[in-house]
């Protein structure tokens, strides 16, 4: 890898992570302006393919947790973050994946956990 090329993938990572947050932020508050989640759930329920989507979602995010409880150093700080990406969803996770991109030197480090202090 040329110098430099870990520095810019975790730029483009994290600028990534920030461009994903604003998204879903900006896409919760749109749709709380035209329905509340109360309503959209219930909606969501009655529809096959939102399940499928909603489930598959879910089934990403305990994979994520266990990666989380994998590289965190301490089970209660894995535990808080998988509990907030479970009540929250994916901004959650891009928060997470942001804050290790903030800390690691590498995409290595950010993966393995290598080398990071504990939160």
């Amino acid at each position: 890898m040329p110098p430099g090329a870990s520095a810019m993938n975790i730029r483009i990572l994290r600028g990534l992570c920030v461009l994903g947050i604003l998204a879903l932020a900006g896409s919760f508050v749109w749709a709380g302006r035209i329905k509340g989640i109360d309503d959209g759930l219930r909606e969501m329920m009655r529809e096959p393919w939102a399940v499928v989507t909603l489930l598959d979602a879910y089934v990403g995010l305990f994979v994520l947790a266990a990666w989380v409880f994998h590289v965190e150093r301490r089970a209660g700080v894995a535990a808080a973050w998988t509990v907030a990406m479970l009540l929250l969803g994916n901004i959650v996770a891009l928060a997470y994946l942001l804050r290790r991109a903030t800390r690691a030197r590498s995409i290595a480090e950010i993966v393995s956990g290598a080398g990071q202090e504990a939160a």
